[in-house]
């Protein structure tokens, strides 16, 4: 008498713990990456809206440079609201230094840039005061042939600060 014995083997299905880990690592590690960069276009956007008040700004340091053959001193002598009038959301302040404009970021900004100032600094041509104006943003160098006037005053950090601005 032969007995004839088939064992049945199934074959489980599904991931095993250590693939699942493999795949959470790997989407925590792309998370991490893409957060500095989030960051940095939420700063950007936030940055946009002082550069917009300035346009309403230099054209009274113009016009006042036009008229004096210098810059203004500070905001009342260009003929501008008090610095704490000045403001915007993310915009705490704005003063403006020997024709420099120093913009303090607070309010509703983002913290990695509360409280920090941005200049924007007026460049001319050299020996040639009735050269058209251009301005200079943070640590930028001035182009051969050009002067910046007014100081800088910018401490925000360098990765936050647009291309021109470096």
């Amino acid at each position: 008498m032969t007995f004839n014995i088939t064992v049945k083997t199934t074959k489980k299905s599904g991931f095993t713990l250590i693939e699942m880990l493999v795949v959470v690592a790997i989407i925590a590690i792309m998370a991490t990456l893409s957060v500095p960069l989030y960051t940095n276009k939420i700063i950007a956007a936030q940055m946009s809206e002082a550069f917009g008040m300035l346009d309403e700004i230099k054209p009274s340091i113009k016009s006042y440079y036009r008229a004096y053959g210098n810059f203004p001193e500070d905001n009342t002598e260009v003929g501008l609201p008090k610095p704490e009038f000045l403001i915007g959301n993310y915009v705490k302040t704005i003063t403006i230094e020997k024709g420099s404009i120093h913009i303090l970021f607070g309010n509703k900004v983002h913290s990695d840039i509360k409280d920090k100032i941005l200049s924007i600094r007026p460049q001319t041509v050299i020996g040639s005061p009735m050269s058209p104006i251009s301005w200079a943003c943070g640590n930028a160098e001035p182009p051969e042939g050009m002067s910046i006037k007014g100081p800088n005053k910018t401490n925000v950090d360098l990765r936050y600060l647009p291309f021109t601005c470096r």
